[in-house]
């Protein structure tokens, strides 16, 4: 329209499409390699689980990855049990069903390997069997210009609301790294192999600072080393800190920023120290944080508009958005015993203890979320002191509930529990298990609003007016601005004439005088 400049806001959306859980068996037969010896006892296997791609396709979307498999075994040797472990690495591609998903539509994808299952075939080889377990987030992202203001050269009359969104202001990845080295003293044995090697994310953190994002976490690496020429296990632990910071010029301190921290590798490798001996052990985690910026924006937009001496259509469209109702995070302990079995052989001392979070169950109820689920924990103990090992497994239940902003028993939760800190000990006959577990918990509310995106001249003529007044009766739901629209007329000039201060003093029953009738067909 050449006399009409239409001023829009671009405003960005993301609504949660789809969420759940997918499973699907993984089992496989390995040989020992030639320079391992016999295995006699599988005492564990840890699975380290990396996701290489996603594609999203319409009604499914697949994922591929590689599974890491760290097998730690017994074996026979002249007077004690000795112990060794074995890497393998397998791949995995899966196609997972979603109705109506389409290939535009953004899928984070989190994979755990669960009960995992290790049988040995003979001396020379064993069995690996588990359960990988999808858990995944479909968003449908897009965005939408909505009118805030119109200037004109002829008269326009407008009206607007408020509205509220939840305004994506930035998405960030960001690469971390850290390294250290720990040294051995020489009071111990030298190193002969790293047995274990397991990391743990913690004290996760996320600030907006003086222009800056800035990102940090611990990286807890739990160590199980054999001595040389001893063969004696030792087990230690070592923090790590990480941090980045990147620009934030666009962001402030009252934004919402929703992170999620991958640990993507925790890795330990021997050095030689001075004199040529094993003792230095180099550490290094890779993480991978993936950041997402809302503002609660609160914009004046368009709400209607017409002209009075011109024809004019306002175009509208319906959208459905998600908003986000809260965003919490909360630490819970959780403890309990893991009772050993009459069978098996009194522990004498843990060597290596760990542990998983898996939900159960999540609603929205109360004005708060509840979550439901348990803690899946394992130990590696020592029996006696030929080198004999066992592992026991166990699950502790916990529970924890977060208030929401607002009380919406359509609400959507996404929750993300994770393992902050564990620890173990011998308590008589069982293992006393201590666990600190962090959950993340973000819902979402869904609102559809009706906005004005653009404004298109019609040909015609304007319908012309009587030099007359009308006498109007106050129906129910009548508004000023809907009788000046009808009427072709103004807000101002049905207030001047009938001496009304506010638009709100008009009742059902009165009686209003609209000056000019258009003429209508």
């Amino acid at each position: 329209m050449e006399n009409i400049n239409i001023i829009k806001e671009n405003i960005g959306f993301e609504k949660l499409f789809n969420e759940g859980n997918w499973e699907n068996v993984v089992k496989g037969e390995y040989l020992i390699p030639d320079t391992h010896p016999d295995v006699y006892k599988v005492v564990a296997v840890d699975a380290k689980p990396v996701i290489n791609n996603i594609e999203t396709l319409n009604d499914k979307f697949l994922v591929e990855g590689e599974i890491q498999y760290d097998v730690m075994y017994l074996t026979k040797e002249e007077e004690r049990l000795g112990v060794h472990t074995v890497t393998y690495n397998d791949k995995f591609a899966n196609y997972i069903d979603i109705s109506g998903l389409e290939h535009n539509m953004i899928c984070e994808v989190e994979c755990n390997i669960e009960h995992i299952y290790a049988n040995i075939i003979n001396e020379r080889k064993v069995g690996l069997e588990g359960i990988v377990n999808l858990v995944y987030e479909i968003y449908n992202k897009g965005s939408i210009d909505v009118v805030k203001d119109i200037e004109a050269d002829d008269h326009i009359e407008m009206k607007k609301k408020v509205e509220n969104f939840d305004k994506i202001v930035a998405e960030k990845n960001l690469d971390m790294a850290g390294k250290e080295k720990i040294t051995i003293g020489s009071e111990k044995n030298e190193i002969d192999s790293i047995v274990k090697c397991v990391g743990l994310l913690h004290k996760k953190d996320v600030k907006i600072s003086d222009g800056k994002i800035i990102c940090s976490c611990f990286v807890k690496f739990n160590i199980i080393y054999k001595g040389k020429n001893s063969g004696e296990l030792y087990s230690l632990e070592e923090d790590i800190f990480v941090s980045k910071e990147e620009d934030a010029d666009s962001m402030d301190s009252n934004m919402t920023i929703l992170d999620d921290f991958n640990l993507i590798q925790a890795r330990c490798a021997l050095e030689e120290d001075d004199l040529g001996e094993k003792r230095i052990i180099d550490l290094e985690g890779a993480i991978q944080v993936n950041l997402k910026v809302y503002d609660k924006l609160t914009v004046e937009v368009l709400d209607d508009a017409y002209m009075t001496d011109a024809l004019i259509d306002v175009k509208r469209k319906e959208v459905e958005l998600s908003y986000l109702l809260g965003f919490s995070k909360l630490e819970s302990i959780v403890k309990d015993n893991l009772y050993m079995s009459d069978k098996d052989s009194k522990p004498v001392e843990v060597i290596n203890c760990k542990g998983k979070v898996e939900v159960l169950d999540k609603k929205v109820e109360d004005g708060k979320i509840k979550v439901e689920g348990f803690v899946k924990v394992e130990v590696i103990y020592r029996v006696d002191e030929t080198g004999n090992m066992n592992r026991i497994n166990g699950e502790i239940p916990f529970n924890t509930s977060m208030d929401l902003d607002a009380s919406n028993s359509n609400a959507k939760a996404v929750v993300k529990c994770s393992i902050d800190n564990i620890q173990s000990s011998i308590e008589a006959n069982t293992i006393a298990v201590k666990a600190v577990v962090n959950t993340a918990v973000r819902a979402w509310g869904e609102s559809k609003k009706n906005c004005v995106v653009d404004i298109e001249e019609l040909d015609g003529e304007v319908p012309s007016k009587k030099h007359s007044v009308t006498i109007y009766t106050i129906q129910q739901g009548d508004t000023l601005w809907d009788l000046a629209k009808l009427y072709n007329t103004t807000v101002d000039n049905i207030m001047k004439i009938n001496d009304l201060e506010e638009e709100k003093d008009i009742e059902v029953g009165d009686k209003l005088i609209i000056p000019g009738k258009a003429l209508i067909a």
